[in-house]
């Protein structure tokens, strides 16, 4: 009765959250109170069936002497709290510390031991008061990891917020049994196991219900934090891959039609080619047109009405590292590290560049090797294949400008054509406390970096409208950022447009200026950028030319992808499909009428929902195709993935 109790404590928890936060995210009032009902039902199960255990442990130590009962307590209690600690330190740093083994090993024990005595002295106070203060401190703690585990790591670690789950159920239970010592008596145990039993089946009931769902399970999974884990298991169960049954509705093809290259008005061979990548910068925060004094990046919003921009352009993985490998090499690289047998030293598009006879400078930060060393390191010891980089620590875009400068101009009186990337890591987390031109808030110190790469940048086109009047210049970023749009802050953890979509756009001489609504990604701009100056791409390149999007020719079917490690996303047409691989939920939202992605719409529209997954599920079966195919150069067409 006491874990049903605390179980129906958590719910209220998480119904409260559901309530007063996502309750927007729920299609009408009905879904919402039954996520409700449901949410507080289940906990109450979960809390009884897991307090069984502990009864059963109740049992037999309470047939002991008072001197044994704790090292009793410390035999059954060592192994769990042992669990608990490894679950908290499975983050991927502190994973890899050697010592993490006999650390969690002897702080397992000694924190069973320290519990087993706690027990067994709190149960053997007469004093009510004393009972009471322990209770009432053990609820406070509870609490306390209860709001740790809705506020630290969002969507991170589900270890770790297993462990806090786990931790806060017992101490509720716990203060239950130091609070209300007294036992039913027989005919009052008869009502109170009735009463679990109704709890175990509406509980399981609701269970089943909500499993069968789809934009319910998504928003528990969400935003909850103790009906997450009791819906987990269920989400494993009820299945939900990318597997569809074929209908004659959609079996039309719906690949690229295999087009011929564009025009010769779209050639620029041998020209001058300049990449500016801004760390973390959010799509919405390019403005065209927007030169004034409130404007965060005035200079790049000049640039844009002088450009061709893509409005929907995407990064493939909302992360540095992951993002600026793919936009080097034109490939979906994380999908590729995790395939059999491939060469984690893949070739670059600055390699390929150098072997046409372009001088190739880059110029970054070595941070964006600082995740999966391993992996990277083939492309670090080559700096991605330029022929001259500086890689440094330096992280403010004044010095990388400089010197992205100084390599143009000693390299200009050669008259070889030149390609270089400048990587501006100034907007990058944690935002400088000086930078208040916005405000002093996160975001707005974030918007003042953003601006002040804005003015190096100016310096930089300055400096090519006098020397390199016919450069092609390309600008954009490797990933965005969040800032509660989704109840998380920064990037890596969400595949929302706030992290996944960044500015794109290309200044081509003689190109006049246009907007682009296809949806595309960063690795697209390698295969793009190569057709244009004429450079062969080799054929496993997974970079698809826009050359015809820039030219006015949209056939419809283009699409963007990206991924982490448990969730994928498609965009096409104006539809965004997230699919959790973990647990199976997929989302669907219509990008025109909820561009802030706030209601999945996934059961409402189940003939789109079939077609994403199909695009979905064929690019994921591509990667592992395309880099089998034989290595000599091919013709670049839009349709370059199967």
């Amino acid at each position: 009765m006491t874990g049903a109790i605390s179980g129906i404590l958590l719910g209220m928890l998480d119904s409260a959250v559901l309530g007063l936060v996502a309750r927007h995210m729920f299609v009408d009032g009905v879904e919402l109170m039954f996520a409700i009902l449901g949410t507080v039902l289940m906990c109450a199960m979960a809390g009884a069936v897991i307090s069984g255990p502990g009864w059963a442990v109740e049992s037999v130590v309470m047939r002991l002497r008072p001197q044994t009962r704790p090292f009793v307590l410390t035999f059954f209690l060592a192994p769990l709290w042992t669990a608990l600690f490894w679950l908290l330190s499975s983050g991927p740093s502190i994973a890899q510390f050697p010592l993490r083994l006999p650390i969690v090993l002897f702080t397992g024990f000694l924190s069973g031991a320290a519990w087993g005595w706690i027990i067994v002295r709190g149960s053997m106070v007469s004093r009510p008061v004393y009972r009471r203060l322990m209770a009432l401190l053990c609820c406070v703690v509870a609490l306390a990891m209860v709001g740790i585990d809705f506020v630290v790591l969002v969507r991170l670690y589900p270890p770790f917020h297993l462990a806090l789950t786990v931790l806060a159920a017992c101490l509720l239970i716990f203060s239950g049994l130091l609070g209300w010592p007294t036992r039913f008596s027989d005919r009052g145990s008869v009502r109170a196991a009735a009463l679990v039993l109704v709890f175990v089946v509406a509980g399981g009931f609701s269970l089943g219900r909500i499993g069968q769902t789809q934009n319910i399970r998504f928003v528990i999974c969400d935003k909850t934090a103790t009906a997450v884990e009791v819906m987990l298991p269920v989400s494993l169960l009820v299945g939900g891959d990318l597997e569809m049954a074929d209908e004659s509705s959609t079996t039309e093809s719906e690949s690229h039609k295999q087009v011929a290259m564009a025009r010769h008005s779209l050639k620029r061979p041998g020209a001058t080619v300049l990449l500016i990548t801004v760390d973390a910068m959010r799509y919405d925060r390019l403005q065209p047109g927007n030169v004034s004094d409130t404007a965060v990046a005035p200079t790049m919003n000049a640039l844009a009405t002088q450009s061709v921009v893509f409005e929907r352009a995407y990064t493939p993985v909302p992360h540095t590292c992951y993002a600026l490998a793919s936009l080097m090499t034109g490939k979906y690289i994380r999908p590729l590290f995790y395939l059999p047998g491939v060469d984690f030293n893949q070739q670059t598009w600055p390699e390929i560049m150098a072997d046409a006879g372009y001088v190739t400078g880059g110029f970054y930060s070595g941070s964006v090797y600082y995740v999966d060393p391993v992996k990277f390191r083939p492309l670090q010891q080559k700096n991605y294949g330029f022929t001259h980089a500086q890689v440094d620590y330096i992280e403010l875009a004044g010095p990388k400008v400089t010197q992205t400068i100084a390599f143009l101009d000693k390299t200009r009186k050669r008259g070889i054509p030149q390609f270089a990337w400048v990587h501006l890591f100034d907007p990058h987390a944690p935002y400088r406390k000086t930078c208040t031109r916005f405000g002093t808030s996160a975001e707005q110190r974030y918007d003042c970096e953003i601006f002040n790469a804005d003015q190096e940048i100016q310096r930089l086109l300055a400096y090519v409208e006098i020397h390199y009047p016919d450069a092609i210049i390309i600008a954009t970023a490797d990933h965005g950022e969040e800032f509660m749009d989704h109840g998380g802050m920064y990037h890596t953890t969400t595949l929302y447009d706030e992290q996944v979509r960044v500015p794109l756009m290309m200044r081509i001489p003689g190109v006049e200026p246009s907007r682009v609504t296809a949806p595309v990604s960063l690795v697209d701009i390698a295969g793009t950028l190569m057709s244009i100056v004429d450079i062969p791409p080799p054929a496993a390149l997974q970079s698809q030319n826009m050359s015809d999007l820039i030219l006015g020719r949209d056939d419809g079917q283009w699409a963007a992808y990206a991924r982490l490690s448990r969730t994928r996303m498609v965009v096409f047409d104006n539809h965004k499909l997230i699919w959790d691989k973990a647990t199976h939920l997929f989302q669907l939202y219509d990008l025109l009428a909820d561009p802030g992605e706030r209601i999945s719409i996934a059961e409402q529209r189940p003939r789109v929902l079939r077609r994403l997954k199909r695009k979905l599920k064929d690019f994921e079966k591509s990667h592992l195709v395309m880099e089998q195919r034989p290595p000599q150069s091919t013709t670049l067409q839009p349709a370059s993935l199967p």
